[in-house]
């Protein structure tokens, strides 16, 4: 298969799902919130070179402000449909009131929407002094929406994005 077609059978598949549970949570569905954990699950695994990348919810139920973890590589994943600001700093002052900065070294936040997300100055400050160097957090790198993810899968060796693929 040619890798352009690989790419684009991924950038179908994640903005298909982006727009499903989008519309699906608009009338109170929310079934496939927990599945997007495990579809992406894989991709994550590549893409952040952590394959031991686990969903935490599978061992223990809505496990606190985290989804996906690997302890090798020092990574936790939380995936949402929340877009909104208030999220993000939930997951981070509950990330740090559980210590988990002393498993992992980087938190991302993954939201699942098609549009690229934005926030405020002021509110990235105050995620800065939340995080208060216990953790560094970077909202341009550690925030992921759908086009965040096409572009860093697009970046990827070839082998990789087949694998994802």
């Amino acid at each position: 298969m040619p890798l352009a077609e690989a790419l684009d059978k991924i950038s179908t598949a994640l903005a298909v799902l982006a727009y499903q549970t989008r519309a699906e949570n608009l009338v109170g569905m929310y079934t496939k919130n927990k599945l997007v954990e495990d579809l992406l699950l894989p991709v994550f695994q590549v893409l952040f070179k952590a394959p031991h990348l686990r969903n935490l919810n599978q061992e223990s139920k809505n496990f606190p402000h985290i989804d996906l973890a690997d302890e090798q590589s020092r990574l936790a994943v939380q995936v949402t449909t929340e877009r909104a600001a208030a999220k993000v700093t939930e997951t981070l002052t509950g990330f740090l009131a559980q210590d988990y900065q002393q498993r992992y070294d980087r938190l991302v936040c993954f939201i699942l929407t098609a549009n690229k997300v934005s926030y405020k100055t002021g509110t990235k400050t105050k995620w800065q002094k939340t995080c208060n160097e216990m953790l560094h957090f970077d909202p341009k790198a550690d925030i992921i929406t759908i086009p965040d993810l096409l572009s860093l899968i697009h970046g990827l060796p070839h082998d990789d994005i087949y694998a994802i693929n």
